[in-house]
């Protein structure tokens, strides 16, 4: 299946009508909730008994969201898709409008902090990645996004994380 028809038979299924009734539901987990979410886990960053390991935590998860962004960013600019609400000519979904939808800020962004999350403690990142894509899922369904951005958001926000994570010891290291 071709992201195109991926695309097309998404919006299909939510403009059909069956995902309306969910719209509150979509609102909070795509929205709202990312807020608090976000702020549980720099609480969690900070709680941290060592020192050391509470600074690492803390350097990993802004150097790991400023190059999932800056990603994010540069490949919003190269494929310049609209969102689907954007796309069919209706208003935004959630009272904002936005800029280009691909690849999902969201997602870039929520990703790198649930790896380190489960780095610091594996339940609460698996529950806390059970979220991100709960979130995802919303963010499509509220037709902020297609389903082909929110995986790229994925990918852009895994590979913020993996290349943080390689640079970070040689910046700890080389401050000695």
């Amino acid at each position: 299946m071709t992201r195109e028809e991926w695309n097309k038979f998404f919006y299909e299924f939510v403009s059909s009508g069956g995902a309306a009734y969910f719209k509150p539901l979509f609102l909070v987990f795509g929205v709202y909730l990312p807020y608090p979410a976000a702020f549980y886990v720099l609480v969690r960053l900070a709680s941290s008994r060592s020192f050391k390991l509470r600074t690492y935590y803390v350097l990993l998860s802004m150097l790991s969201i400023l190059i999932s962004e800056a990603m994010a960013n540069f490949l919003r600019n190269i494929f310049k898709s609209l969102r689907p609400y954007a796309e069919i000519g209706i208003g935004s979904t959630t009272g904002v409008e936005l800029g280009y939808g691909m690849p999902s800020s969201h997602m870039a962004f929520f990703v790198p902090l649930a790896l380190i999350l489960f780095d610091i403690d594996r339940r609460a990142g698996f529950i806390f990645a059970f979220f991100v894509v709960l979130m995802g899922i919303s963010r499509a369904l509220l037709l902020l996004h297609y389903p082909t951005d929110i995986i790229l958001g994925i990918a852009v926000g895994v590979v913020g994380y993996f290349s943080a994570r390689a640079l970070l010891p040689r910046i700890l290291t080389e401050r000695k």
